[in-house]
């Protein structure tokens, strides 16, 4: 069984959908617009796809946060911490915390290293519309706009 739908909902998924200008100009709706820039319509794939590759780049920016964390935590602790015998003698414990403060380092340079460029809006935007894309009604793109 299936429940029925809230008003909300219906509403919502209208509007996800889309509209036909027409139909609301028929009902009395006025509709302005400012088009003095261009318009593009493009695929839905096309901008997840692009959205996804962003996303992804914005992430790995921030990889370095977590090694440098963990690292900080450990340079705090590794002076202050009195080791005790507990399982292991106290001078393994030390060398854990030793081998764990150096893998973090390397991970932190590594994270620094493939760190990929920041990306701007602009560049967003020509991966959607590369450069000498025609678009309908308008002049080729050129790479300075």
């Amino acid at each position: 069984m299936s429940k029925p739908k809230a008003k909300n909902q219906e509403k919502s998924a209208t509007i996800a959908t889309g509209f036909d200008v027409n139909t609301l100009v028929m009902k009395g709706v006025s509709a302005h617009s400012n088009m003095n820039q261009r318009v593009v319509t493009l695929p839905e794939n096309t901008i997840r796809i692009c959205l996804m590759n962003n996303m992804k780049n914005l992430e790995d920016r921030r990889a370095w946060q977590t090694p440098f964390g963990i690292l900080i935590a450990i340079l705090i602790i590794f002076p202050t911490a009195e080791f005790k015998d507990w399982i292991f003698p106290k001078a393994t414990w030390q060398a854990v915390f030793f081998i764990a403060a150096l893998i973090c380092v390397g991970w932190l340079i590594q994270t620094l290293w493939v760190r990929p460029k920041k990306v701007t809006i602009d560049q967003i935007i020509e991966e959607l519309i590369p450069p000498g894309t025609e678009i309908k009604g308008s002049k080729k793109r050129s790479s300075n706009q």
